[in-house]
């Protein structure tokens, strides 16, 4: 996925997060799970929005996550995560995450949701409700 690092401007959904002692490793900056649970944080504000228009028997299930890391974070400080929808597929969800922090993108993600039924835990077709709630999210 190599590409340039993001402008914030691009993406719709915003969440602010502070980072934690706990999210360092042994080199001293913010290691590479906590790059994804913050996206992962990011991504759950945006899908369990009771606004959004899935039912209730709606789940997600990450299928795909891919990420690109341009800049290290260090401890203590904040980062703005971002979020926006790049396809709307039959059962599935194409999402595009970044990272902001000190100034700059630090990483960049994508991300393949399959919506399932909680039921049946099996893949289900996109609600007409929930695409209309996806569209609010989408990018360009």
């Amino acid at each position: 996925m190599r590409e340039s690092p993001p402008t914030i401007d691009g993406f719709p959904w915003r969440t602010q997060h502070e980072l934690r002692f706990q999210d360092m490793d042994r080199l001293g900056h913010v290691n590479n799970g906590a790059f994804a649970s913050l996206m992962e944080s990011n991504r759950a504000a945006l899908l369990f929005d009771p606004g959004l228009g899935f039912p209730a028997q709606a789940g997600f299930s990450l299928a795909r996550f891919e990420i690109d890391y341009f800049r290290e974070l260090r401890w203590p400080g904040r980062v703005e995560a971002a979020s926006g929808v790049e396809q709307i597929g039959t059962t599935s969800i194409r999402l595009r995450h970044a990272l902001f922090g000190a100034g700059a993108c630090v990483a960049a993600a994508r991300a393949v949701i399959v919506v399932i039924d909680l039921g049946t835990r099996r893949p289900m077709p996109i609600p007409e409700a929930g695409r209309e709630g996806l569209q609010r999210w989408r990018i360009g």
